[in-house]
């Protein structure tokens, strides 16, 4: 493996990078991470398992990533609905 204990990364790390890495070393961030902590990645996981798994994912509310949910997001918006109240985030590093 290579020569280190510790990789620290501003980015992800490549596979090639994890498969080379000694016994005893560490890294900061791992591949497929960015699906897990950006806010877009992480919706449109939560709502993949609420598909696949139903009531044992209902602890999150209904969430949109736009503009592939516009349409969806544009019906809660009928006469019918009653008020509601939204949190609007956007993505890319934003808080």
């Amino acid at each position: 493996g290579e020569q280190y204990h510790v990789c620290w990364s501003d980015t992800s790390v490549s596979d090639a990078r994890v498969m080379n890495m000694g016994r005893m070393a560490r890294v900061n961030h791992f591949p497929g991470m960015l699906d897990l902590v950006r806010k877009a990645g992480t919706a449109r996981n939560l709502n993949k398992m609420r598909e696949a798994l139903g009531k044992e994912y209902s602890f999150f509310p209904r969430t949109f990533v736009l503009p592939a949910d516009y349409t969806a997001l544009k019906q809660e918006f009928g006469p019918k609905r009653g008020r509601k109240t939204f949190i609007l985030k956007p993505s890319r590093g934003a808080q």
